[in-house]
């Protein structure tokens, strides 16, 4: 990297709290997720020190700071859990029987900074982190088109769809139905039952994670356990939060009307959580989903120096 940029600093939970407080302050003025949705405004990217660190000394962030400017460019390397069921699972360099997973996320340049490699600078320091520290295993996603160097074919696709929950409509709800609220045990001790029934099923996740809610639908002989998650944006001006569902894991025979009525009756669920909430377009019935979701933009998930032969279908979880 030109001398003239900067230095690039390596910020851990043991930094200065100052130093930590400043990439909050950097993430929310410039890192904005635009959607390719008209009808909603881009939110602001809200981390406080803790969830900018909610693991702790598992979290790394790499940023470049100029002299003149402060800091110009972010990413984090964000400790994500393991790869549950991991059977055909393969990494690069060697196998594992509980392989750890990371999330490359926060990725952010200042716009006076843009179009100069900045990206490919950090992510490479990154890189050579990750490999030095046994930490290779990482995912990436990409919402939007752009593109990644070291990303470069994703492991899934789909798009967002998404609902504002204190202005919906009154939903006919299904007498059979139950939605109970499990505790992170309850939640994991079934996510391993599933994972051995329905062994193909991607999966990565940890049960220490301060940030998830887990939902179980019962309809008959349905069963959906779902994880919501706060994204950690707010809308401008109203502080409108939003909840974004990482994990749907299905029992059953259930079709698109089926998770139609269900992603409507759980998401009503969480009117008092959240404000809005996005998920992935098949888990509202795809085609026959509601006119209470909204079509927002794609989404691309990619692995970094891990393979799998799984491959998603209508049950999955990334915990972020």
């Amino acid at each position: 990297m030109p001398e003239e940029y900067g230095r690039i600093e390596h910020i851990t939970s043991t930094s200065p709290k100052d130093h930590k407080q400043e990439i909050c302050d950097f993430l929310m003025q410039y890192f904005c997720i635009r959607g390719s949705s008209t009808s909603i405004r881009s939110p602001l990217l809200y981390f406080t020190v803790d969830t900018l660190f909610e693991n702790e000394n598992k979290d790394h962030i790499f940023l470049i700071r100029n002299e003149k400017d402060g800091i110009i460019a972010t990413v984090r390397y964000h400790w994500i859990g393991y790869f549950m069921g991991f059977m055909g699972f393969t990494e690069n360099k060697k196998s594992s029987s509980s392989p750890v997973m990371y999330l490359v996320d926060g990725l952010c340049v200042h716009p006076n900074w843009r179009g100069k490699q900045l990206v490919e600078y950090l992510l490479t320091e990154l890189h050579a982190f990750a490999n030095k520290m046994d930490i290779p295993n990482a995912v990436f996603l990409e919402e939007g088109h752009s593109s990644l160097p070291l990303f470069p074919l994703p492991f899934y696709i789909s798009k967002y769809v998404y609902r504002n929950l204190s202005n919906k409509s009154a939903i006919k709800h299904n007498p059979s139905t139950s939605i109970l609220t499990l505790s992170q045990e309850k939640a994991f001790t079934w996510i391993t039952i599933y994972l051995q029934l329905y062994p193909e099923t991607i999966f990565i996740g940890h049960h220490h994670s301060k940030n998830v809610k887990w939902l179980l639908y019962r309809n008959r002989s349905h069963r959906i356990l779902v994880g919501i998650q706060n994204t950690h944006q707010i809308f401008p001006e109203t502080n409108e939060t939003m909840g974004w569902i990482t994990a749907w894991l299905e029992i059953g025979d259930i079709s698109n009307e089926d998770r139609n009525q269900a992603s409507l009756e759980i998401t009503d669920d969480l009117s008092s959580d959240f404000d809005w909430i996005w998920m992935d377009r098949i888990w509202a019935g795809g085609d026959q989903k509601s006119d209470e979701w909204m079509e927002d933009g794609d989404f691309k998930w990619y692995n970094y120096q891990w393979e799998s032969s799984k491959i998603i279908r209508n049950s999955y979880g990334i915990l972020i």
